[in-house]
């Protein structure tokens, strides 16, 4: 696998957990 692409998933990944981790804050 390419390496930029592994990276854009990760960065992709990390992104949509700190979006669902900062919607569980404001929910609660």
């Amino acid at each position: 696998m390419d390496r930029g692409v592994l990276d854009t998933q990760i960065l992709s990944l990390f992104s949509f957990l700190v979006a669902g981790l900062s919607m569980k804050q404001n929910f609660w």
